[in-house]
């Protein structure tokens, strides 16, 4: 027991691994694998059906809105565990479900878990237990989403396949209940809650690099005075959508490009493994080099993506764009929890993440209708998207470069004016 007290951060690492593994894993295969067998069973419209998918995103939106509230009232430990226990509830309705009004209320149980889980409450509770490689551990614990996506696709079709796909649901229910109770069972939103002290603790120089790590920046109020908060709250929204845009309509631009669909799916599929490959990466830099320069490597990818993409002409070509589209899209879940303390400070980190994050999905949900609708409004295909989106993307890294100088200015200020107060 002593010894799994004094590993015991890792354990916490390891279970909000497993909360990302089932949900994103789940999330990532819930429309291509059960549209056509929900939409055959239950004699509906693919359409009708994606409307039901979408209550998730509505829901996980306003989740993410509110979830400052949630881990400060009840933490990640009862957030998590609430919601975990509701999204198996969900799941299970919706395997149940016999008609599309059933199971769009079920999905919309999962948006809570969307909201809370995946969108913010990871990087509250690493940073909570680890003081050291903060990045890196939330880039491991990401990357379980795409991860999650690849091994529950091969579950879930077998099951779908020798079974139906009422038991495949049911089985993801029992899966996510479980880790639902591991969690509320075993982890703790504080290490002083065990006596025990964050990862790392004590190991930086304080006076060089604990200000930079725990800066306490602006109270909320104060922040909503201030530029940079909707600078980078419109180059969220912004970027975020150019990124979706791209994944959400790559297997049929692809096509439209001279991909077979074997090629295309493909490409899909080395897209998900990228994608978990580089939240590893940048979690890395954003613990070597810093926040700044693992959002700038995301902002990076998505202009090279979106270049690739408006002149793709070959599987190769798509090969460069998925890895840029891996990169760009990783933005979402590690730079913006990591850039939000260093540009803002860390007193009112949790409510920004939480908007940040609701600004992400609504952003996710909003890509693909608004790259369709242009698209078959004016009859183009998706390439003048992508190039109207490369100078776009142009655009946002200046805004973003901008926000990097005036908030190292406000900072400079605030240690400045600290200074002088110690001194008298």
């Amino acid at each position: 027991m002593g010894f799994l007290r004094k590993q015991y951060h890792w354990l916490i690492a390891l279970i909000v691994l497993l909360q990302l593994f089932i949900l994103g894993g789940f999330f990532n295969n819930a429309n291509a694998l059960f549209m056509l067998p929900v939409t055959e069973d239950m004699g509906i419209t693919r359409t009708a059906f994606s409307l039901a998918m979408g209550c998730r995103g509505i829901v996980a939106f306003f989740a993410a809105l509110m979830s400052g509230v949630f881990l400060t009232k009840l933490g990640f430990r009862g957030s998590a565990g609430i919601t975990l226990l509701l999204a198996a509830a969900g799941i299970g309705l919706m395997a149940s479900a016999k008609n599309i009004i059933v199971y769009a209320v079920g999905i919309s149980l999962m948006g809570l878990a969307d909201g809370i889980c995946i969108s913010t409450g990871p990087a509250r509770i690493i940073r909570s237990w680890f003081h050291k490689h903060q990045g890196t551990v939330l880039g491991v614990v990401s990357a379980a989403t795409g991860i999650g996506g690849s091994i529950l696709c091969i579950l879930l079709n077998g099951l779908i396949q020798n079974f139906n796909w009422r038991i495949a649901q049911w089985v993801s229910a029992g899966i996510m209940a479980v880790v639902a109770l591991l969690t509320l069972v075993l982890v703790r939103n504080q290490p002083e809650e065990m006596d025990l002290k964050p990862f790392g603790e004590g190991q930086y120089d304080h006076k060089k690099k604990t200000l930079a790590k725990q800066w306490e920046g602006f109270a909320f109020g104060q922040l909503l005075r201030k530029p940079g908060f909707y600078i980078l709250l419109a180059v969220t929204l912004l970027s975020t959508l150019l990124g979706y845009a791209m994944m959400h309509v790559m297997v049929p631009h692809f096509q439209d490009s001279g991909l077979t669909l074997d090629q295309a799916t493909s490409l899909q599929s080395i897209f998900l493994l990228m994608l978990a490959a580089a939240k590893l990466a940048l979690g890395f830099i954003g613990d070597r080099a810093g926040p700044r320069w693992a959002a700038l490597t995301c902002l990076t990818a998505n202009l090279l993506g979106l270049v690739i993409m408006a002149t793709i002409r070959n599987y190769f070509m798509g090969l460069l764009g998925v890895i840029c589209m891996g990169f760009a899209l990783a933005h979402t879940t590690i730079t913006i929890p990591l850039l939000v303390p260093d540009l803002f400070g860390s007193r009112a980190q949790t409510t920004c993440i939480g908007i940040f994050a609701a600004t992400i999905s609504l952003a996710n949900m909003s890509a693909a209708p608004i790259v369709n609708a242009i698209c078959e409004r004016i009859h183009i295909s998706y390439r003048p998207v992508y190039q109207v989106g490369v100078v776009a993307m142009v655009g946002i890294i200046g805004l973003y470069l901008l926000l990097f100088w005036m908030s190292s200015r406000e900072k400079r200020k605030m240690e400045s004016a600290a200074a002088v107060t110690d001194k008298t």
